[in-house]
């Protein structure tokens, strides 16, 4: 399903009117985003969520990001940091497609009785569409397996949101 996805976001992005900027991540720029949405661990719940990029190469930079959800009725809350490599298809176009691999800790936590820490391995991939030279619309999907003591479940966030990038 994301090669798919990933196959016809790169196939959009070569469709669109080409500008004469590169577009994603460049040597040196820092990108920042939030969004919110839908994430999917035993149930759909609310989660909002932001984070930060940096640049080392025209294709290649590293992420930092977290995110907070409530669950079953806000009787559960869970708390994500992590970080990985993010991979960005930085061409001439508005579209930029990205993929992300990393590392993650998350907090789980039940309201009233205590929580867990739990170590995850997160993958992903999204696009941005640039509005201005540095602006834009972010959307991403991001999975993430737990390992570890309580490792063996899988989750996922669907992500909408706005960023800013500074190249």
């Amino acid at each position: 399903m994301l090669r798919v996805l990933s196959l016809i976001l790169l196939v959009a992005s070569c469709v669109f009117a080409q500008d004469g900027d590169l577009f994603g991540l460049q040597r040196g720029s820092v990108g920042a985003f939030v969004e919110g949405g839908p994430w999917i661990s035993g149930g759909t719940h609310p989660f909002v969520g932001g984070g930060v990029d940096f640049g080392f190469a025209r294709y290649v930079g590293m992420y930092v990001d977290g995110g907070y959800g409530l669950a079953y009725g806000a009787k559960v809350g869970a708390f994500s940091a992590g970080s990985g490599i993010m991979i960005a298809a930085t061409n001439k176009t508005r579209i930029v497609p990205f993929g992300k691999f990393g590392a993650a800790y998350d907090r789980t936590t039940l309201f009233g009785y205590g929580g867990v820490n739990v170590p995850e391995i997160t993958y992903g991939g999204g696009v941005d569409g640039y509005l201005t030279k540095h602006f834009g619309l972010h959307t991403q999907v991001t999975g993430g397996r737990s390992v570890g003591r309580f490792g063996g479940s899988n989750s996922a966030t669907i992500g909408f949101g706005i960023f800013y990038r500074s190249k």
